[in-house]
């Protein structure tokens, strides 16, 4: 718990007020569950939580899926409309590359020392 910056507080059996943070996200989610009504519960529970963990927050600045892992939750629309940050070069397609020599019985280009897996069907060691 420590490593995702979570520090055990006690606190006084049967008080509310002393654990003032868990029980705003219970009063957060039971409101956003009252508003969402189509579906069975564990639906709009999922729904739920994928939207709140892929807002940002305005304190933080960030998602709490982006705290925790390192970069934004993708979802649906990312899929239709492109995250618009892949600027990195795509080199050449392995269907491009590999796939001709396969239907031509070929076998793939191989380097000097390339280190290859190799399996012995016969009797003796494999």
């Amino acid at each position: 718990m420590s490593r995702n910056g979570i520090t055990h507080i006690r606190t006084a059996p049967y008080h509310p007020n002393s654990n003032g943070i868990a029980e705003r996200a219970v009063c957060t989610t039971k409101s956003a569950l009252k508003k969402i009504t189509e579906g069975p519960f564990a639906q709009r529970l999922a729904r739920f939580l994928f939207s709140y963990r892929r807002t940002p927050s305005a304190a933080m600045g960030r998602s709490p899926a982006e705290n925790m892992f390192g970069r934004p939750m993708r979802s649906s629309l990312d899929l239709l409309k492109g995250t618009g940050n892949s600027t990195k070069k795509q080199g050449p397609c392995y269907m491009s590359v590999f796939l001709p020599l396969q239907t031509r019985g070929e076998d793939p280009p191989l380097g000097l020392r390339e280190l290859v897996w190799a399996r012995n069907f016969g009797r003796g060691s494999k």
